[in-house]
């Protein structure tokens, strides 16, 4: 349905869906949809989307920066910047505050 309405918010929803389904069974695949569901979601901001828009982006780029971070890359720390400037500009529910936190904390955690 969000493909053929060509609605980016619902095409991201719909990818960030996937990828959580996906993340226990093939992490490479939850990671490609979490990369697709960004995408699609880049151009939600704070003062021209919803809470509910605002929550599945930053809920997607959480979980993207998680397995950037698991996987030693880079790109983790960008997209968690990302989704603390998201953060700080808009309300954000405990459980999604709680994922950011997470996933900072493992971000600053002492590699072995």
């Amino acid at each position: 349905m969000a493909q053929a309405a060509d609605d980016q918010l619902l095409k991201g929803i719909a990818y960030g869906a996937l990828g959580k389904f996906h993340e226990p069974r093939d992490a490479d695949r939850a990671f490609a949809c979490y990369q697709d569901s960004a995408e699609f979601l880049r151009d939600v901001e704070p003062g021209g989307a919803d809470a509910l828009a605002i929550e599945h982006t930053l809920t997607t780029l959480v979980r993207l920066a998680w397995l950037y971070v698991l996987r030693n890359d880079a790109r983790g720390k960008a997209v968690l910047d990302r989704a603390e400037a998201l953060r700080a500009a808009s309300q954000v529910p405990d459980e999604v505050l709680g994922m950011l936190e997470q996933s900072w904390g493992e971000y600053w955690a002492p590699r072995r």
